[in-house]
């Protein structure tokens, strides 16, 4: 099984290719390479903070059955909670794990040709 950042690198990498036609069009519309770094890095942190928000609430919706059964089993109320601030952290971890992963297929998206990507699709 890959780590997390094994797969978000993966996924930036596909995002990538996908996105070939976005470099092709910017580059055409006299962007420059650094707004086309700004556009991955934007929508990586995008993808961090909604994956972020989705393994909050994966959580908060996996506490109820387990202090159900918690109870059931010992006579222990809410054992399972899931401090605010401690959200707050795990999306934060994230989106900066996202961002770390996102960092080498943004720089390579800036620095692709338009021609070769082009060639590449």
């Amino acid at each position: 099984m890959a780590s997390p950042i094994t797969n978000e690198v993966i996924n930036q990498s596909i995002n990538l290719y996908v996105n070939s036609s976005v470099i092709i069009s910017s580059s055409d519309m006299m962007v420059s390479k650094k707004d086309i770094a700004h556009v991955f890095n934007a929508e990586t942190f995008i993808e961090g903070f909604i994956s972020g928000i989705l393994g909050i609430g994966v959580t908060l919706i996996l506490c109820i059955p387990i202090n159900i059964i918690i109870n059931n089993l010992i006579n222990v109320k809410n054992i399972a909670t899931l401090p605010l601030y401690g959200g707050i952290g795990l999306i934060l971890l994230s989106v900066i794990l996202t961002l770390i992963a996102g960092i080498i297929p943004s720089n390579m998206a800036s620095k692709k040709d338009p021609v070769e990507a082009l060639r590449s699709e």
